[in-house]
């Protein structure tokens, strides 16, 4: 991981915990920098990370936007972004363990 971006996830979860005491849990501020923080995590291939943070997000986005507005409609095509990763790499870890488990058998 380069400096920069530990300084930049730093800051950001800094900046997190800030706002999430100052605001409170269900304020769209609060979800916007939930939302930045699970792109970032994205990014960076933290992907359980990432789903977490999303999915605290996806309410407050829910409640305050509505489901049908842009940036909640984009908040879930980030989440299936996520999921799809997730999906690709839960199937590596099975081949992956299968063909290991046939190489014992053999």
């Amino acid at each position: 991981m380069t400096k920069d971006f530990f300084v930049s996830y730093t800051s950001a979860d800094r900046n997190w915990a800030t706002r999430k005491q100052l605001l409170g849990k269900e304020h769209p501020d609060l979800a916007n920098t939930l939302f930045d923080m699970g792109a970032l995590q994205y990014k960076q291939g933290q992907l359980e990370s990432a789903q977490s943070l999303l999915l605290e997000a996806l309410p407050i986005y829910e409640a305050k936007l509505g489901s049908d507005h842009p940036e909640t409609q984009n908040l879930w095509s980030w989440f299936d972004r996520v999921q799809t990763a997730l999906d690709g790499t839960a199937k590596v870890v099975m081949v992956q363990t299968a063909l290991d488990n046939a190489a014992e058998g053999a």
